[in-house]
């Protein structure tokens, strides 16, 4: 659908004060305030466009199926979380009814919402990094994301001093989803290790607190780099290399890195330290959707149609007895 959204009005400025009574209402992350914000933004141009000041329950159901017919289905289900977090806040300090409560949320499959790359497919797109003036970037912070299983935020966050070493052994500190620092390391190969130096040193060899992955941009140059800025540096070589998909991301590259630790024959215990997974249920899903993959059924379908098919064509040749074509009389 092409529905544009109108600009906030100032009939919603009543739920304003109340939007940053209820951000600051719990430890939410910055992360979590930002989508919060993000989604309520969201609701109250709709409702700027449905023409109301005082929301109901119907408003937010309209929202809703506007979201799924507009954006992915787990933004969708984010988008309405929030909105039913916040409706939840209101109505129990008696600020506004809470009128999300019967509104059913967003259902979205358990299979992963990224698709994942073959082995092949890595090489292929780490192939395409390796022109332009931000190749050597490019190549080794894709190799990075798609060996140790790194989010998007991750990258953008880490720094050159997180690049370390324990017992001898390269790791990177990691600022991991949900925790207050970088508390968090993953195991860097050697060779993954060895291309991010390589990077560094034709960077003049940055230290200290400076981006491990720095912008190249005419007003950033040297700076770092946003979640998004890295999305799309990924999205743009996954299109170079031919996989131009909306479910392939940049996410997909962690996607990758799960399931091909699976298909390489890791236990579950070990991918699910791997990914950081704080449930063992998250990385089964990644198990599931690679034993669907792997599931015979349907090729044996084709197969046995296939023969068949050639059965039913050689009953069809064959002469019938006594016919002129055998050679024998009547």
């Amino acid at each position: 659908m092409g529905m544009l959204i109108a600009p906030v009005s100032n009939r919603t400025a009543f739920f304003h004060p109340l939007l940053s009574g209820f951000l600051f209402s719990s430890e939410f992350s910055p992360t979590t305030i930002r989508t919060y914000r993000t989604a309520l933004a969201s609701f109250f141009d709709w409702m700027a466009l449905c023409g109301t000041d005082f929301p109901a329950r119907e408003h937010i159901v309209s929202w809703k199926e506007y979201l799924k017919q507009t954006r992915s289905l787990a933004t969708a289900q984010t988008y309405l979380a929030a909105v039913r977090l916040f409706f939840k806040w209101t109505g129990r300090y008696g600020k506004y009814p809470d009128i999300a409560s019967s509104v059913k949320g967003v259902k979205v499959g358990r299979s992963p919402k990224r698709d994942f790359l073959a082995p092949h497919q890595v090489l292929s797109v780490l192939d395409e990094t390796k022109s332009g003036n931000s190749h050597l970037r490019d190549y080794s912070m894709i190799l990075l994301m798609v060996t140790c299983g790194l989010r998007v935020s991750e990258v953008a966050q880490a720094n050159v001093e997180d690049l370390n070493h324990v017992g001898g052994e390269p790791v990177l500190y990691i600022h991991g989803k949900g925790r207050d620092g970088k508390t968090d390391f993953v195991n860097v190969p050697k060779k993954v290790a060895s291309a991010i130096r390589r990077y560094l040193l034709s960077r003049g060899s940055p230290a200290g607190p400076s981006p491990l992955f720095a912008s190249v941009s005419r007003n950033n140059g040297g700076g770092r780099m946003t979640s998004h800025s890295v999305s799309r540096i990924v999205k743009t070589m996954l299109k170079s290399a031919g996989f131009d998909s909306r479910r392939l991301t940049a996410h997909s590259l962690r996607h990758t890195a799960v399931t091909v630790s699976l298909q390489a024959g890791a236990t579950l215990q070990q991918v699910q330290q791997f990914a950081r997974h704080s449930l063992i249920m998250t990385t089964q899903i990644y198990a599931h959707n690679l034993e669907q993959c792997r599931n015979p059924c349907s090729s044996k379908i084709a197969r046995l149609l296939t023969r068949a098919g050639n059965s039913k064509r050689k009953d069809r040749d064959v002469p019938e007895k006594g016919s002129p074509e055998t050679g024998t009389p009547d």
